[in-house]
């Protein structure tokens, strides 16, 4: 499914997510209601930096003799992982991997 159709998805189902979270977690709706919209928040700020899966070139010209050298690279996924969230704010933990800096 493509991102622009996910995005929405999460604002209709806004209320399904935080009740659910509220059974799971016996957290007070008003706090599980505000941690869905910060989810969502969080999934249209990811979505924006995925159109920036791009490569840069960076000039490699600190050392004499390569003034005219360049360093590429190109950001790729990582693909599946694994996270076991803390159960105070599990939903909005869990987007922090939507956005997230890859690991070296």
């Amino acid at each position: 499914m493509p991102a622009h159709q996910r995005g929405p998805l999460l604002e209709e189902r806004k209320q399904e997510l935080a009740r659910r979270i509220a059974l799971e977690s016996a957290k007070p709706w008003r706090y599980t209601f505000d941690e869905v919209g910060r989810a969502v928040e969080t999934f249209k700020f990811a979505a924006i930096e995925v159109e920036r899966l791009h490569g840069e070139m960076i000039p490699m010209d600190a050392a004499r003799g390569s003034e005219k050298r360049r360093g590429f690279f190109i950001r790729q996924p990582l693909g599946i992982i694994v996270v076991i969230p803390p159960f105070n704010f599990p939903l909005n933990l869990m987007t922090k991997v939507a956005k997230a800096p890859p690991s070296k």
